[in-house]
């Protein structure tokens, strides 16, 4: 059995490095793929001089094609090399060798679960790491700022003991089946940065595939964020929105007016307010 890793990186070596060392030194990874979006020249140096184990490639993309296609590059190169496992992990994160294993544990006692994820632990708290599929009501709500004001959480689809089935997970921290993974080639490059999760968590339905989330486990998630609203990011996460419920659903002019008004509505609160 080979298992595999993919580390998307942009100007971020220094903290892959170590990660990666972390990682080797679990011995259970065949091979590591850090998959670069442009870096910068310096930024690309010190991954070849720092990371020269065997088990580690460097895929350097031509452009920035965004986090999804570079985690399809990564893992195309992880199916050629006949891994049987694929994990998707972000810079900023640390994780324990016993979850990892548990992970590919549960997809090899599980043949009809095609990812897995666990808790995330984000500033010392229990942070949401799984979603619902997205609809144009659930679209609309969260660019008005209602999920977050009623604290509006995901539902559930199964409960069971030491895991639960949901609809898909961050890919922070995501073990995909490789097979699953050849079969609905991949995540989907249309979208930039934003809904790769989602998608991928509808293709996998499709095929009758399922996601879960192991309740016993977690993993850390270091992540930085900015002072200010992300006006930048929550024009992406828009763009994306679109591509996805043109490409993967029935949506009518209505459906699609309604998304564009509450975008719209978004912009105005968030300048109003400075909220991301």
């Amino acid at each position: 059995m080979k298992i595999g890793a993919i580390i998307v990186n942009y100007n971020d070596s220094k903290r892959i490095v170590l990660l990666v060392n972390k990682l080797l030194a679990y011995s259970v990874f065949s091979d590591i793929v850090i998959v670069d979006n442009v870096s910068n020249e310096e930024d690309i140096n010190n991954l070849k001089n720092q990371l020269t184990q065997y088990q580690v490639h460097i895929l350097i993309n031509e452009t920035n094609v965004g986090f999804n296609q570079a985690t399809t590059n990564g893992l195309k190169l992880l199916s050629d090399m006949k891994n049987d496992y694929a994990f998707s992990i972000n810079s900023d994160i640390e994780v324990s060798k016993e979850t990892i294993i548990a992970h590919v544990s549960f997809l090899e006692e599980h043949n009809d679960y095609g990812a897995v994820s666990c808790k995330m632990i984000e500033g010392g708290k229990e942070k949401q790491m799984y979603y619902q599929f997205p609809t144009i009501r659930s679209e609309v709500r969260n660019d008005l700022g209602i999920n977050k004001l009623f604290h509006i959480k995901p539902k559930i689809r199964k409960k069971h003991d030491g895991y639960i089935d949901i609809d898909f997970a961050r890919s922070s921290f995501l073990c995909l089946r490789m097979e699953a993974m050849e079969k609905i080639d991949y995540f989907d490059g249309g979208t930039f940065l934003y809904f790769g999760e989602a998608i991928l968590g509808i293709k996998l339905k499709k095929l009758g595939y399922k996601e879960a989330c192991l309740l016993n486990y977690k993993y850390y998630h270091n992540h930085i964020y900015k002072n200010g609203y992300k006006m930048n990011g929550y024009k992406a996460t828009y763009k994306d929105s679109l591509y996805l419920f043109k490409k993967y659903y029935k949506v009518s002019k209505f459906g699609f007016f309604r998304l564009k008004a509450a975008y719209k509505i978004g912009i105005l609160i968030r300048k109003a307010f400075r909220i991301s």
